[in-house]
C-alpha cells in the first residue's frame, strides 16, 4: 500500500504514460477534470481487457476496502499523515465512482 501523493506532488498519476500519456485524451478527464471510471473502463478495454473482467476489477478499485484503514493504523506514519492518507483515499474513491456514460 502506497500513496505516493503524501510524499511528493506528482499530480493523479504517478507513472508517466499510460492513461496519463496524452495520446489517451478521454472526454470524462476533460469533462470533470480529474480520472474517473470511464477513464479507467476505456483504458482497460483499449488495452485488450474483456469488458466482464474490466467491470470485476473496476468494481473492487470503486469500493471501499476496510484492510486500507488498518493497514495505515498500522503503519509508521505520524498522525497527522495517516489522516491526510485516509482524506486521500476516500476523495480517490469518489472520484473513481464518477461515470459520464454510466458503464458500470
Amino acid at each position: 500500500l502506497l500513496c505516493t501523493r503524501l510524499h511528493v506532488d506528482d499530480g493523479y498519476m504517478a507513472l508517466k504514460g499510460g492513461l496519463s500519456d496524452e495520446a489517451f485524451n478521454h472526454p470524462s478527464f476533460s469533462a470533470l477534470g480529474h480520472y474517473a471510471y470511464d477513464d479507467f473502463f476505456d483504458f482497460g478495454l483499449a488495452l485488450g481487457l474483456k469488458e466482464f473482467r474490466l467491470k470485476k476489477i473496476l468494481q473492487r478499485m470503486t469500493t471501499e476496502n476496510e484492510l486500507v484503514h488498518v493497514l495505515i493504523n498500522h503503519s509508521y506514519l505520524d498522525s497527522e499523515s495517516k489522516e491526510r492518507y485516509r482524506a486521500l483515499y476516500k476523495d480517490q474513491l469518489l472520484r473513481l465512482n464518477y461515470s459520464l456514460s454510466k458503464k458500470i
